[in-house]
């Protein structure tokens, strides 16, 4: 039903100009129930118009979210990323910690097994020389002070070494520990790098998908936009063309109080009718076909005059075979046509008195020469023009 009118009123003319081939495009009666009907449907445009206004403001709506979404996953994948670059110093940092420590773990224990040889060399020395002996200590001493004192050297000779010895043990293992410290936090750190390396990727996994489905909302959105410039379109289309009706509703009132003389004047004064109304011979296209009016020969640029008052409707040329032509609407159903004009002397919608100059004879359309094609109608029906004259 929603174009149905339009379809049928397009049917129906395309079907009369296929039977009366060069027929004049009448001006259609508008009545407001064609009106009513154009209105409805513009309604039903309307509304779903507005449908699609509601669906795209929810889509950019949806737009929106996602974009925002996406900005905070951007903004978080950014902290990861700086968490992550951290760590990754942190673990460089800690590896060459470690690395350092392992170097003071085997200085020191050089140094420890250097102290323990020296230590060990001092006492074989004193060992292998008999005048450091314990008995030569004892036996040697002349006195009970020279055996203390040489007692007192000997032992502070290997204290000294003891402590010198535990010193480097101590030191080699503090260096251990630190070592182990800073490998179990190297562990520590590679466990979380690997963590957030994980979480970091999820977190891409996501941003993707939202990058996928803000391309999926543009597209919709672009679609969907141009589908409501369509709509609007078509609204705008429909509700000109309901104005076009409506001024020719109001065009035909117009007529309908129109004061005319009832009577007609011959629209080429001094010319002579030449091709009859009623069947002939087409000139053109040389088959049998009905004349709908009377061919008035006349040089080019002759005035034509009004036959009677009335509303005049101009029609250019629009390849129906009539050329330039104007119908007057003279009121009580009665219009007169004026065909194959070179040129127009009023304009649509005009007021026209009888006798008033209204165009120009010309041979535009199909036609084989300069000459007026006049018709006289009554409620749309032609009548032949010159039972309305008398010639002498």
């Amino acid at each position: 039903m929603k174009r149905s009118f339009r379809r049928t009123l397009g049917a129906a003319l395309a079907l009369a100009l296929a039977l009366t081939a060069f027929a004049p495009l009448e001006v259609l009666a508008v009545s407001q129930s064609q009106i009513d009907a154009l209105e409805a449907e513009r309604d039903e445009l309307s509304a779903e118009r507005e449908e699609m206004e509601a669906g795209i403001a929810e889509l950019e709506a949806e737009h929106a979210d996602i974009m925002e979404r996406k900005t905070a996953l951007d903004e978080r994948n950014e902290l990861y990323r700086q968490e992550i670059e951290l760590i990754e110093e942190q673990v460089e940092l800690y590896t060459s910690l470690v690395e350092q420590k392992k170097l003071e773990v085997d200085s020191a224990l050089e140094r420890e097994n250097e102290q323990l040889a020296n230590y060990r060399r001092h006492v074989r020395a004193m060992e292998e020389n008999g005048s450091f002996t314990w008995l030569a200590i004892i036996f040697g001493s002349k006195s009970l002070g020279e055996l203390l004192s040489n007692i007192d050297m000997v032992g502070e000779i290997m204290e000294a070494d003891r402590r010198s010895y535990e010193q480097y043990t101590a030191a080699r293992e503090e260096s251990e520990r630190v070592q182990a410290e800073y490998e179990e936090m190297l562990t520590e750190l590679d466990a979380k790098q690997a963590e957030l390396e994980a979480e970091k990727a999820e977190l891409e996994a996501e941003i993707e998908e939202a990058e996928q489905l803000i391309v999926e909302l543009e597209e919709q959105l672009e679609t969907d936009r141009a589908a409501y410039e369509e709509q609007l379109a078509k609204e705008q289309a429909l509700e000109s063309e309901i104005q076009s009706m409506i001024a020719e509703l109001e065009r035909q009132e117009a007529a309908n109080s129109i004061v005319s003389t009832g009577t007609y004047i011959w629209p080429l004064p001094g010319y002579s009718p030449g091709s009859a109304y009623g069947w002939r011979i087409h000139p053109i296209w040389g088959d049998m076909r009905f004349h709908a009016g009377e061919d008035i020969g006349a040089p080019s640029g002759t005035p034509i005059l009004a036959a009677d008052s009335g509303i005049a409707t101009v029609i250019p040329n629009n390849g129906n075979g009539y050329g330039n032509y104007i119908i007057i609407n003279h009121g009580g159903g009665r219009t007169t046509l004026y065909a194959h004009m070179s040129a127009f002397a009023v304009s649509n919608g005009q007021s026209v008195t009888q006798g008033q100059t209204i165009g120009y004879v010309g041979s535009t359309g199909n036609s084989t020469g300069p000459h007026l094609h006049f018709e006289v109608r009554v409620n749309g029906a032609t009548t032949d023009p010159k039972s309305y004259f008398s010639f002498g």
